[in-house]
């Protein structure tokens, strides 16, 4: 005769129901005669848990004192931490202000059910500051922060004033910025004459009007030209990191390609004394590869 576990599928499923009746058995009993240990536990993971948010909370207030914003999911763990630990803490002092798990008071007969409750809540709250304790140790181990967004503006102390002359010529230069195809603009004068201050209006404007992609500057000089502090100025507002620190062909190489990527750029060179070597630095403007509608000013 054939029993119903001698059919494959029926046995097994017979054998994983089996198990997990004996699992939740074992399981009872542990909550019911181990309440104390579990909760002992309990209270050793409360530890640890207070030991790692503080060495979070140490490292967040570091990121902060450096400037940096804190990413999301980070303040939703010490969010998450301190909800968890109030919630063990609530049960531990329930545990210790209980009257007694025994049935009749003044009868020492323990009350099963009381002992597996505690053992069962002792064993979710470990559970959970387990989970917690581990993804701190994951954050800790990897970024936790990040540096604001720098305002792409220009940073000056004086407003542009448009004197008559001065608003004829900012209006000749926009205009041109706008409508013509040669992709370099360029504005000359007496030092003092308000040359840096139109081009930076022209900076502020191309921003908040959003007519290119990527508006970036650099301030040339009349001393030698520093091609390494070019390069660095010009990519500090394209977010561009140089692999190499001195090598002028690999940074120029890196910039190119950073320009390229950007797609439609205005570049501003301000306080330009000489012809400005524009492979050199690496300004893909007049070799034909430069972004459609890119200009340098």
């Amino acid at each position: 005769m054939v029993g119903l576990s001698d059919i494959p599928s029926v046995g097994k499923l017979v054998d994983r129901i089996s198990n997990a009746a004996v699992d939740a058995i074992f399981r009872g009993f542990r909550y019911m005669f181990c309440y104390k240990d579990l909760v002992k536990t309990l209270d050793s993971q409360v530890e640890k848990a207070n030991t790692e948010e503080e060495r979070v909370s140490t490292k967040v207030a570091a990121e902060r004192a450096n400037g940096e914003l804190i990413k999301p999911h980070v303040d939703k763990w010490q969010k998450e931490a301190e909800e968890i630990k109030e919630s063990a803490h609530k049960f531990a002092e329930k545990y210790k202000n209980r009257h007694s798990c025994r049935c009749i008071q003044c009868v020492p007969i323990p009350n099963p059910v009381s002992r597996f409750r505690l053992g069962r809540e002792a064993v979710q709250k470990t559970e959970r500051l387990t989970e917690l304790i581990n993804s701190g140790k994951e954050l800790l181990a990897n970024e936790i922060a990040h540096l604001a967004p720098g305002e792409n503006l220009p940073k000056t102390n004086t407003e542009f004033q448009e004197f008559q002359s001065r608003k004829y010529a900012y209006v000749e230069l926009w205009h041109a910025l706008i409508t013509e195809s040669s992709p370099v603009l360029g504005i000359y004068g007496m030092p003092g004459v308000g040359k840096t201050r139109m081009m930076e209006q022209l900076w502020k404007d191309a921003e908040e009007k959003k007519i290119f992609n990527k508006v970036t500057r650099g301030n040339v000089g009349n001393e030698k030209l520093d091609v390494i502090h070019l390069q660095k100025q010009i990519a500090g507002h394209l977010d561009c990191n140089f692999v190499s620190e001195d090598n002028v062909e690999s940074r120029a190489s890196q910039l190119k390609q950073s320009l390229l990527n950007a797609g439609k750029t205005l570049v501003i060179l301000d306080d330009v004394w000489r012809e400005i070597p524009l492979d050199v630095i690496g300004i893909p403007f007049g070799d034909g590869n430069s972004p459609m509608g890119s200009k340098i000013s």
